[in-house]
């Protein structure tokens, strides 16, 4: 396998890992703590996709700033995405 592909693979991973915990937050009611597991998910889910197109960032903010600038901007995906991932940075803070 490509070690973008594994990469993504990794990211990908640690995404469904945290949407399991997320869920079981919600059914808790620890909603806080649900946001910032959401987040999390969306923004492995976006590590993923930069990895299958060879780009890493180290910080937060550039990870979905190269998100928006890959997929987004390109036309690849809708800017709904981008406004999702951006409100969830917002609201974890």
């Amino acid at each position: 396998m490509a070690p973008e592909l594994t990469q993504a693979h990794l990211w990908l991973s640690l995404a469904q890992e945290k949407l399991l915990v997320a869920r079981d937050l919600l059914r808790l009611m620890h909603y806080d703590d649900v946001v910032s597991k959401a987040y999390y998910v969306m923004f492995y889910a976006a590590k993923a996709a930069l990895a299958t197109r060879r780009i890493d960032a180290r910080r937060h903010s550039g990870a979905i700033a190269l998100f928006g600038q890959e997929f987004v901007k390109s036309g690849r995906l809708d800017s709904h995405y981008l406004r999702l991932l951006t409100q969830a940075i917002l609201q974890t803070g």
